[in-house]
């Protein structure tokens, strides 16, 4: 897998080629459903995840940031990033995200792409289409701090935080190309193009945090809850401290071994 020199992913050190399976790097890709009976459609999906000792670096500068809002909760945590975890939203994110990721503390970086199926109710399967094709793609991806599937004793409001991100693509440009597909560049060769503002009109009004396309900040924290018979127990609670917007562009070429 080999990422171009676009400003907002970059490959660490220049000119890295990062290969499945190696050095901490995880690429997998597959075939999913939703939907069911005469309204069941499948997509496809690529997953890349880089944990230490690689790294990568994405470049997002504070002036790039659009729109962003915080939680105007005290109690809520917000920039919990280190080194410092100081500072003002979203420009603490951005210093954070100057340093190659995977922070030191942190798990890994991870992109996912995926075809349309369920909103565009038809199936797709990138490895399937002709040379020279494109599909439109979702895409995720987030920087692992806190390890939200393990029990309490991961969750530690003040430091570590998660980032997390969506966005829906769309066509909103004369070329009538998506700002976020896939192509098929040879038999064994796709390249994943991003060129998004987080801005895709139909994913904007959720009443949740978590449904708009967006990048978020969000933590876990414990909460202690008294069941039958007075049991004590503790559960996990997400924070959503604060989100925001910006430019994401690259380029990421990915090649299948032979």
């Amino acid at each position: 897998m080999v990422l171009d020199t676009s400003r907002n992913l970059r490959a660490y050190p220049p000119g890295k080629v990062y290969v499945g399976g190696e050095d901490g790097i995880s690429i997998t890709n597959g075939i999913s459903w939703c939907g069911s009976g005469s309204t069941k459609y499948y997509y496809s999906h690529i997953s890349l995840e880089i944990a230490l000792p690689s790294l990568v670096l994405l470049n997002l500068n504070p002036a790039d940031f659009y729109d962003s809002g915080v939680d105007p909760d005290p109690t809520i945590y917000k920039c919990g990033f280190p080194p410092s975890g100081v500072g003002s939203w979203p420009i603490c994110l951005a210093e954070f995200l100057t340093s190659p990721q995977p922070y030191m503390g942190y798990q890994y970086v991870k992109f996912n792409f995926l075809t349309p199926a369920c909103e565009g109710r038809t199936s797709t399967d990138f490895t399937q289409m002709p040379i020279g094709q494109w599909l439109k793609l979702f895409l995720s991806f987030g920087i692992a701090g806190q390890n939200l599937s393990d029990d309490c004793s991961a969750c530690f409001p003040e430091n570590y935080h998660n980032i997390w991100g969506k966005a829906h693509g769309f066509i909103s440009s004369p070329s009538g190309l998506p700002d976020i597909y896939i192509t098929r560049d040879s038999q064994n060769e796709w390249t994943v193009t991003a060129d998004t503002y987080f801005n895709n009109p139909d994913f904007q009004n959720s009443q949740y945090v978590s449904g708009n396309d967006q990048i978020i900040e969000h933590y876990c924290v414990c909460v202690q809850k008294t069941g039958k018979g007075g049991r004590i127990t503790y559960e996990k609670e997400l924070k959503y401290p604060a989100w925001t917007k910006t430019h994401l562009g690259f380029q990421i070429k990915f090649t299948k071994s032979q």
